[in-house]
């Protein structure tokens, strides 16, 4: 089910033009397959906390499984082959979003093609708008020496998938890779020259310990509606 058309955080920086590339496949292992995208905290999908984080995107691509219903306007793609890790769903969203022009918007036409920058955005960071601020207010100082920006724990951890990269730099190191499938994204990203932003908004749910405290985390708890509908809904399974 759909969450609706996502608008964007009030006060986050726009200056960045960018697409956005969606993550939202997987398999979710340490979670027992759980479908992650369509878990809810705080009332939310983590799908559309990305999307919410993604609005103000040129254009914006979810790879992934084609049952997650999406917003008009956003792009669906997946990886070949399905789960075939995260560098060959960033291939094919970027493949997406070459295939289909900008939208058009008021004003005096912008530069056709591709937009300079590419958000890289995990669909199960239940703080994803509060990363993508943190990344766009970063990236919108960054110098023409800069690859991107990308977000790191407080125990100094890249957390990849939740970064702001030149698509020249992110297609180069694609090229230079090759063989897509199955690659390393910390291979990928390494050589880049990137900008850390320490932040703990980019932590993932990868375990039902990590979803437990996202629903219980200050700004994200779940309210008491929230909470008795999957009430009924794990009642209503057994």
């Amino acid at each position: 089910m759909s969450d609706g058309n996502p608008t964007p955080r009030a006060g986050a920086p726009a200056a960045v033009v960018r697409d956005a590339v969606v993550l939202a496949g997987g398999r979710a292992s340490r979670l027992g397959g759980a479908d992650k995208p369509s878990l809810v905290v705080g009332g939310q999908s983590l799908l559309h906390r990305a999307l919410r984080a993604s609005a103000g995107s040129r254009r914006t691509v979810v790879v992934g499984p084609e049952h997650h219903a999406l917003p008009d306007g956003v792009l669906r793609s997946r990886e070949e082959p399905a789960f075939g890790g995260p560098v060959a769903a960033l291939h094919a969203g970027l493949r997406a979003l070459a295939d289909v022009p900008p939208p058009a918007s008021p004003g005096p036409p912008g530069p056709a093609g591709p937009a300079p920058w590419v958000l890289l955005l995990a669909a199960d960071l239940p703080k994803a708008e509060e990363a993508v601020a943190d990344l766009l207010s970063v990236a919108a100082e960054a110098g023409a020496s800069m690859d991107g920006v990308c977000l790191q724990d407080p125990e100094g951890r890249w957390q990849w998938l939740a970064g702001l990269y030149r698509r020249a730099s992110l297609q180069s190191e694609l090229d230079r890779l090759g063989r897509v499938e199955g690659a390393s994204l910390r291979r990928l990203l390494t050589p880049l020259r990137l900008r850390a932003v320490t932040s703990t908004a980019g932590r993932d749910v990868d375990t039902e310990e990590d979803l437990r405290a996202a629903r219980s985390a200050p700004g994200l708890a779940d309210s008491a509606p929230a909470l008795r509908q999957r009430r009924i809904e794990a009642r209503d399974e057994h």
